[in-house]
């Protein structure tokens, strides 16, 4: 799901000024129709003030998974191996 598409020169100023969080809350709640947490919403900020540090400096980010997806699907596969431990010991 995308929350923010802008061209570079409008994510500096939106990050710049301040904005990005509340942009992308604002399509987040929008596209999802909650809200979400202020610690989420402070991530946001912080790492979009990253990201146009990183920009500005000519890099490249990749972000490849949410940690708390991350976080959610470690506990879904301890909780299947589980599962298919029990399974086993009973049959």
């Amino acid at each position: 799901m995308i929350v923010y598409q802008q061209n570079c020169k409008t994510f500096m100023a939106d990050v710049r000024e301040s904005n990005i969080d509340y942009i992308i809350h604002q399509q987040f709640q929008q596209k999802l129709n909650h809200r979400t947490s202020e610690s989420e919403v402070n991530s946001w900020k912080n790492s979009m003030q990253y990201m146009k540090n990183v920009l500005e400096s000519n890099a490249v980010i990749i972000e490849l998974k949410q940690w708390s997806e991350a976080e959610k699907m470690r506990f879904q596969l301890k909780h299947a191996v589980s599962n298919s431990i029990m399974k086993y010991l009973h049959s």
